[in-house]
């Protein structure tokens, strides 16, 4: 069912994860690594670390200018982040169901990359730091989920 005329609010999750702001903003910042529906080349993207909030374009079907993803970190405590994504578009607002159907995807889908970037040891994460990203895009076919499976069996796609 469609919503005319009214906004939505942009769909967003927040979680508490026992883990240091050093590590989480090391995983956010090489996401798009991992994650293909980031679009890193974009010229307007910003990492600040000062606020510690990071905003991405993600490429999201059915969005003609697509949308972002902002991803704000809040340190708790020494061992805990709190970590918030909030997805909004990149001209207009929200105003139908599918389209917030569509990023609550989305923001499932990053969760689910960040949640595979926390359980590398740090040597594992810092061989993802160190790929390039066109190896990603080389490597990648869309999802996590391929760049997933190179990584655990150490091989490069061609």
């Amino acid at each position: 069912m469609a919503i005319s005329g009214g906004m939505i609010n942009n769909p967003k999750r927040n979680v508490s994860v026992d883990m240091n702001i050093n590590r989480i903003r090391k995983m956010v910042k090489n996401l798009y690594k991992v994650y293909t529906s980031i679009d890193y080349t974009w010229g307007e993207n910003k990492e600040d670390d000062f606020t510690n909030t990071y905003s991405y374009k993600v490429k999201e079907g059915g969005f003609s200018f697509g949308a972002r993803a902002v991803i704000t970190l809040k340190k708790v405590d020494e061992n805990t982040t709190n970590v918030e994504v909030e997805m909004q578009r990149q001209v207009g607002s929200y105003d139908t169901d599918y389209e917030v159907s569509e990023s609550n995807k989305q923001l499932e889908s990053i969760f689910s990359a960040l949640s595979f970037l926390s359980t590398k040891s740090e040597e594992e994460l810092e061989k993802i730091v160190e790929r390039k990203p066109e190896e990603k895009r080389r490597c990648a076919r869309g999802t996590y989920r391929t760049w997933t499976e190179e990584i655990q069996s150490g091989r490069k796609r061609n």
